[in-house]
């Protein structure tokens, strides 16, 4: 979660006791998502950490909500997936839309809404074999960053 949001009366509270793991933006603009380079790496560390302890490890890879049309997803982030790479952890699709309805960008939350949610069995065998099976090469290209490559297959950004 974005470290101002554990900053957050009650709801930070909640994260905390959830064990969510900060991540320090750079900026605050729409659609920048650099890090803050001095922690980064002990973000890092704890995502690996939990995937290691097999416990759960909930991300959001689009970085945020798409505010163009909530109910198109951004494109996905590369660190999230890096991570489940290195650690070949399955992966879980969680959808839910009509949240705006309920949270606008602009206005009180809790508005009544119904809100539809769909868990997707995305990659139950692990994300090295869900490469394997879609025929994503697992090593770069001569020349080529393992970003690039990740970027290229899943046109990430």
């Amino acid at each position: 979660a974005s470290s101002y949001l554990l900053k957050t009366p009650l709801i930070g509270q909640i994260m905390k006791s959830e064990r969510h793991i900060p991540v320090h933006f750079a900026g605050s603009k729409q659609n920048d998502f650099s890090l803050e380079e001095d922690k980064r790496k002990a973000m890092e560390d704890r995502m690996d950490e939990a995937l290691q302890d097999k416990d759960m490890l909930f991300s959001y890879p689009e970085g945020q909500v798409n505010r163009d049309d909530t109910k198109v997803l951004n494109p996905f982030r590369y660190g999230t997936f890096r991570c489940a790479i290195k650690n070949d952890a399955s992966i879980w699709g969680w959808v839910a839309i009509n949240n705006d309805l309920c949270w606008p960008d602009k206005g009180l939350p809790g508005q009544p809404a119904e809100i539809v949610c769909t868990l997707l069995e995305l990659a139950p065998d692990g994300a090295l074999a869900f490469l394997r099976q879609n025929d994503v090469p697992l090593v770069p290209r001569e020349g080529q960053t393992e970003k690039e490559l990740m970027s290229e297959q899943w046109r990430l950004e």
